[in-house]
């Protein structure tokens, strides 16, 4: 589970979804206490994602098989 819509792309810090309706997916702008800015939900998401599977990457970290036999044998 990553909470990509219930951060501020920016400021990395929650965003209060609760409050306002806006865990309902018709509300299409937040609006972030933190940084004063609104944000397309969708965009401050895709952001997110991004930057986080960039992390991700930067870290080398990855889900990989453990144990066992990946492929089959021929």
């Amino acid at each position: 589970f990553f909470p990509s819509s219930q951060l501020c792309s920016e400021t990395l810090l929650p965003i209060p979804v609760w409050q306002k309706g806006y865990d309902s997916l018709g509300v299409r702008f937040v609006d972030c206490p933190h940084c004063q800015k609104q944000h397309d939900r969708d965009i401050n998401a895709a952001i997110n994602i991004r930057n986080e599977g960039l992390r991700l990457w930067a870290l080398g970290t990855s889900a990989s098989a453990l144990g066992g036999d990946v492929r089959p044998k021929s």
